[in-house]
């Protein structure tokens, strides 16, 4: 087999920027979308992150991206780095990977390794048998995508029937603001952040998260859709976040005292839309969590968002404690 090195975004920042601004590989964010995400996760994770994205190089250009980050006491390797992996990727090409990111857990004194095996047609199956034969710990996860490589019809017709009458209902009583890098303005988020903090009641997150999101607004890989209710002023806001060929819906906050009408769905499929014609492939609802295993609020979050996907995918997040 070939030989190849590890080239980490730690150490070799610079380089493994350049790799991968000239990658071909499918399912890659841009540069740009990837220093923002690592920014924001260190933003809203504080002491204890790291990146420790690394690509593999082989004898003339990057085989793999592996998008991985250090938490306080485990390493996450998530799907967008799982996406990256060639459907054809050598097995044993795969086992090196493995060992590597065991060594990494090892050497930044974590407790566990974290993989997600999403399989999105670029899937970590090469790795299964060695996870496996690591003790590795099984956890079924679901969550809902929405395809937006189908039609707007095709999409409107797939979301709860439920809800087709209150999204219609809900455009009619609603104007949208839609705040794009085009007319991004300080005072227009900050209006969404003070929204955020007074439904919750506290400020949630930190200041330095939140300017990121500013940042992500002003490159043009996020957008912020604000919705506004005669007598009632803003009542709805949600930020949307491109990453690759993925919109995820990031942050939402509603009026609580209007939850008898329908602010959040319009909201969400006007996205969803719009993510649509901006070229995206898929809308990231996220994850999906069963009734016994979370809190009755919890599990109405997750019913909600379930309703804009006609199914759930799965995916195992395996834990391998080293």
């Amino acid at each position: 087999m070939a030989p190849f090195a590890i080239l980490t975004y730690d150490e070799h920042p610079q380089e493994f920027l350049k790799y991968l601004e000239s990658s071909n590989l499918e399912n890659l964010p841009t540069v740009e979308q990837f220093k923002l995400e690592s920014q924001y996760r260190q933003a809203e994770t504080g002491e204890g992150f790291k990146d420790v994205s690394f690509c593999v190089l082989g004898t003339q250009k990057p085989e793999a991206f592996i998008l991985a980050h250090k938490f306080k006491d485990f390493i996450g390797f998530n799907g967008s780095g799982v996406d990256i992996i060639e459907a054809d990727y050598h097995k044993k090409r795969a086992k090196h990977v493995l060992q590597y990111l065991l060594a990494t857990t090892v050497s930044e004194n974590c407790q566990t390794l974290k993989i997600d095996d999403i399989d999105t047609g670029h899937s970590l199956s090469p790795l299964g048998q060695d996870i496996f034969n690591h003790q590795a710990v099984p956890d079924l996860k679901l969550r809902a995508v929405q395809n937006l490589t189908m039609s707007e019809e095709e999409i409107f017709l797939s979301i709860r029937s439920s809800y087709r009458s209150l999204i219609n209902k809900s455009k009619n009583e609603m104007k949208f603001l839609h705040v794009t890098s085009d007319n991004i303005e300080k005072d227009l988020f900050d209006e969404f952040r003070a929204f955020h903090k007074e439904a919750a009641g506290r400020e949630t997150r930190s200041i330095e998260s939140w300017g990121v999101q500013f940042e992500m607004i002003q490159a043009g890989h996020a957008e912020l859709i604000m919705g506004y209710m005669e007598p009632h002023g803003l009542v709805s806001s949600a930020l949307f976040i491109d990453y690759s060929q993925t919109t995820s819906y990031a942050v939402a906050v509603y009026d609580r005292t209007l939850f008898d009408k329908p602010l959040a769905h319009a909201n969400v499929y006007e996205g969803m839309m719009r993510a649509k014609r901006r070229g995206q492939k898929y809308f990231n609802l996220g994850i999906i969590p069963p009734y016994h295993l979370e809190k009755e609020k919890e599990y109405n979050i997750g019913y909600f968002k379930k309703g804009f996907s006609q199914k759930l995918s799965s995916f195992i997040q395996w834990s391998i404690n080293v």
